[in-house]
């Protein structure tokens, strides 16, 4: 799964004016990036050790 396929559509739901739709968004991109995060370090630790 390419990354804009998932990033776009969230970052399009943060310009809607509904309050809840905006802040449902913004939760679930701040935890797909952490992940994203974790997963790149995890792979520069494996990196490292090799």
């Amino acid at each position: 799964m390419q990354l804009e396929t998932l990033l776009e559509p969230l970052l399009g739901l943060c310009n809607v004016n509904n309050v809840v739709v905006v802040s449902n968004s913004l939760r679930v991109l701040k935890v797909f990036l952490k992940h994203l995060l974790t997963l790149k370090n995890k792979a520069g630790e494996r990196c490292v050790r090799a």
